[in-house]
């Protein structure tokens, strides 16, 4: 008898413990799959923190005061990865933005960004930036043709001027050719404008150069 009543005693407490790990075991399997967007939710909470922390280097100040007609190579403070070396700013779509030498996501949450595979303003080739369509390149799609695309360095200000407008896939390779020996300019972001995070498609703004010092690479 006595037996029996130790028996039913370890059921008594063994039972409910395997329940419980059971059940532990199940919320942490339900919980997996949410794993990465409780950490996006906890980065986004701090996210002026970490802006914070990490101080831009920002090399420039404002456009010279004479605008030359070249530029010495050697006389560039070249941008690294990660600076700030200019502004671009298109008046009729309302837009004004840092420009940040790289188009990560460091760069883009604070500006727009130089791919740094293109070459910059007044090299002689293709300047190629990007931008967030929900932030700095939100009213892309306002900019027309003639319109005129501006930026400033702190070896010159240049003037692009808008030829046309397209819709591609992100996979395209023929949106821009990054070997053109002509100078000319590309914006680009995500399509369609009001969706957030990555799509299939980009919208590209492209302009021919007008004018700002070429970059003499001979001196």
């Amino acid at each position: 008898m006595s037996r029996n009543m130790h028996s039913h005693k370890k059921e008594f407490i063994l039972f409910p413990l395997f329940f419980m790990l059971v059940g532990y075991l199940i919320v942490a399997l339900m919980f997996i799959p949410f794993k990465g967007t409780a950490s996006s939710f906890a980065n986004l909470l701090m996210f002026d923190t970490k802006i914070g922390k990490a101080p831009v280097k920002n090399i420039f100040s404002s456009a010279p005061a004479t605008q030359s007609k070249s530029v010495k190579l050697s006389a560039i403070n070249f941008p690294e990865y990660g600076d700030c070396f200019g502004q671009l700013s298109v008046s009729s779509a309302s837009i004004k933005a840092d420009l940040y030498f790289g188009d990560g996501a460091d760069e883009l949450k604070k500006g727009v960004g130089l791919y740094n595979g293109s070459f910059i303003p007044g090299y002689g080739k293709v300047v190629l930036i990007a931008g967030h369509n929900h932030t700095f390149f939100h009213t892309l799609g306002k900019i027309k043709e003639n319109d005129k695309i501006i930026i400033t360095t702190n070896y010159g200000t240049y003037t692009y001027q808008v030829i046309g407008t397209k819709v591609k896939d992100a996979s395209d390779k023929t949106a821009y050719d990054l070997n053109s020996t002509k100078e000319n300019l590309v914006l680009y972001t995500c399509y369609p404008f009001n969706c957030i995070g990555l799509t299939p498609q980009r919208y590209y703004v492209y302009a021919d150069y007008l004018s700002g010092p070429k970059i003499d690479k001979q001196r």
